[in-house]
Formats: C-alpha cells, sequence, structure tokens
C-alpha cells in the first residue's frame, strides 16, 4: 500500500505540474538569476541569535557562570544530628529523615520545617534555630545521604529517558552517555541511529541555548560541549520526522530519511540515479529556518554537469528540502517554480502524505 500510494502522489505531483504546462504562458523567473545554495547550517533549531560572534560571547558567559549550589529537594534524604541529644537525633542504625514531596523536613521535637530551596548551610542553621526553642546551645549537623537536588532531564530519541544525576564537571556528551546513547530502530528497512543531532536542543531557565549539537558531539568543541547544569533539558530530536522530497527526472522519485551530511549526490543517487533526458540544472527548494509550513519556498540551483565532473561543488541538503530535476526546458522549469514558491501548497500535499503512510 505504501508504493502505491507513493505512486500515487508522484502522479498527481506530474499531473498537476503538466497540466500546467498548458495553462500558463507567462513565467518570469530567469534561472541564470538564480544563485546556489548557501551554506547548510548546522546550527539547529532557533535560538535568540545566531550571530556568530555574539554566540561566541554567550557561550563563554555561560562557561563563565559560576555552578549553582546543591539546594534541598523533595526525596532527599538525611541524617540529623544533634550532638549530645540522642533522644532527638537521626542515630547510624534508625531511618533517616526525608524532605517531604512539598518540601518539609520533619524533625523530633520541632516539627516541619519548609526546607526546599535551601543550601545545606541555610537548612543547618533553620534546623539549629528551631532546636534552639529546646535545647541550649545546639550544635546541628545535616548529613546528606541520598540527594536528589542535582539533577538533569534527558528525552528524546535516547535508550533511557529520565531524570539524571549530574556533577559540576557533567558535560552534555557524557549526559548523554548516562541515558545510554542515541536510541537505534528501523527506519526505511535499515537499523540507523534515530537522533536529528543538528536540531537538538538544550533548554535551561525557560530559554534555548545556543549549543550547536553537531559541534559538541561530533567536533568535541568545548564551548559548545558545556557542563549540564540541574534543572536543564536536553532534548535529542528524532531522525525519522527529517525527510527530503527529491522528484523529477530520477527513476525513483521518493523522500527519503535525510542526515546531516546529506548532499545533492547522494540524494539522486538513492533516487536510482538520473534518468537519460534531464536537463543540466537541479532546483533545491527550501523553506527559510524557523518559519512555518506554509511560508515562501526559496529557490536554488545546482549544476549537475559540473556535480557529476567534479568541477562543481556537492551541497549539503536541509531536511524537508525538494531537490527537483526539470527535463529539457524553461517552460517547465518555470511552472514548476510557480506552482510552488508562492504558497508552499504543493509541497505539503506532496510531502505530509508520503510521510503519514510511511510512518504506520
Amino acid at each position: 500500500m505504501e508504493d502505491n500510494m507513493l505512486r500515487y502522489i508522484i502522479l498527481l505531483f506530474i499531473s498537476l505540474v503538466s497540466t500546467s504546462l498548458f495553462c500558463s504562458c507567462q513565467h518570469g523567473i530567469d534561472k541564470d538569476s538564480l544563485e546556489y545554495p548557501p551554506e547548510y547550517d548546522e546550527s539547529g533549531v532557533d535560538v535568540s541569535t545566531t550571530d556568530p560572534e555574539e554566540v561566541r560571547k554567550q557561550l563563554e558567559e555561560i562557561a563563565n557562570t559560576p555552578y549553582p549550589p546543591y539546594t534541598m529537594q523533595g526525596g532527599d534524604m538525611f541524617r540529623v544530628k544533634v550532638y549530645g541529644e540522642d533522644d532527638v537525633s537521626d542515630t547510624l542504625g534508625a531511618s533517616t529523615s526525608t524532605v517531604t514531596a512539598d518540601g518539609y523536613l520533619v524533625l523530633n521535637l520541632v516539627g516541619p520545617l519548609y526546607v526546599k530551596g535551601l543550601t545545606l548551610v541555610e537548612a543547618t542553621d533553620l534546623v539549629t534555630k528551631a532546636f534552639e526553642k529546646y535545647i541550649r546551645y545546639p550544635r546541628v549537623a545535616l548529613i546528606p545521604t541520598n540527594i536528589h537536588g542535582k539533577q538533569a532531564t534527558l528525552i528524546g530519541a535516547v535508550k533511557n529517558t529520565g531524570v539524571i544525576s549530574v556533577r559540576d564537571d557533567t558535560r552534555l556528551t557524557e549526559f548523554i552517555a548516562l541515558g545510554g546513547g542515541f536510541h537505534t530502530g528501523l527506519l526505511d528497512g535499515k537499523e540507523v541511529e534515530l537522533a536529528d543531532i543538528p536540531s537538538s536542543y538544550i533548554i535551561r531557565d525557560g530559554k534555548i541555548l545556543p549549543i550547536n549539537f553537531t559541534e559538541a558531539i561530533y567536533k568535541g568543541n568545548p564551548l559548545h560541549n558545556i557542563a549540564v547544569r540541574p534543572g536543564d533539558v536536553v532534548y535529542i530530536a528524532r531522525r525519522d520526522s527529517s525527510r527530503v522530497l527529491i522528484m523529477g527526472e530520477v527513476n525513483s522519485p521518493r523522500q527519503l530519511n535525510w542526515t546531516p551530511d546529506m548532499t545533492v549526490v547522494d540524494t539522486i543517487a538513492q533516487a536510482g540515479g538520473l534518468k537519460d533526458e534531464h536537463w543540466g540544472t537541479a532546483l533545491i527548494l527550501r523553506r527559510p529556518k524557523g518559519a512555518n509550513t506554509g511560508a515562501e519556498l526559496k529557490v536554488y540551483k545546482v549544476d549537475i554537469d559540473d556535480l557529476f565532473s567534479g568541477r562543481g561543488r556537492n551541497f549539503k541538503v536541509a531536511s524537508e528540502d525538494i531537490v527537483y530535476i526539470p527535463k529539457d526546458s524553461i517552460t517547465e522549469y518555470n511552472v514548476f517554480i510557480r506552482k510552488l514558491l508562492p504558497t508552499a501548497q504543493l509541497i505539503n500535499a506532496a510531502s505530509s502524505p508520503v510521510y503519514w503512510f510511511n510512518s504506520k
């Protein structure tokens, strides 16, 4: 059913283009004015700025910010010791005192004390003052036995999602490793890593940090491989939602699973190669980064002859790109663009159902 639906959509697309050839006699797009694709943007999801110098300054500020001290949270366990007062202390053989879910530490004699969010020093001072009402010059110690305050959350395409304890030197790459690494699975019949690294991100204090996961994971850039802090949320995006559509004069038009290193040549090869008759230019239609689904598409060109002769650059494609190989004429070229460029409706009609059926 999947193959039949894909063929149906491709035929529908071709019929729309073919019909347009008869009803369109005006086309104002000059192929010679089109530019080559820009450098593939590996910066991932939208952040507050993409200016390299500003990003560097923000990353240096993040690196130089002191690591936050431990603060008490619900579920943390302590042995409370009041020296010389064994009847109100947690002895070595007794159960420890646990901070309740709503932040209270319940102690003998003094009752519940709200300690959530306090540092160990602040909590010790609070407990000492509480005992001063009943004991002269109490000497109090809070001895942690099991704490949860230094934890961050890992979700997405990793083997083990959840809340993970972090230290002041737990870097992003180590944090992902603590989650068992990237999740793998079958994608179009192949066993692959399902992580979409460039689209992954980290949230701190409600904001997305300008972290380039490609720089951190594949290149080991210390500015991007930051220390994960308590309360951070690290999201590893899934690659099975990232697709590239290749159409036109190729032997097997289809949607492809996008990878960060995928190039124009890769898309043509995975589509079974070029047909005997094709125009010497490939078109890449790309939605601007961060734009919504209905946004206008940008059109770029790639010289196929130069590409396969080694004279031209093998450009990388981005997730959701359309690679189109016209057959032989400027008319077909312009009709195709005029249909796709204004509203991007056709890309939604062509790609969304294919993805829906591929996901079943």
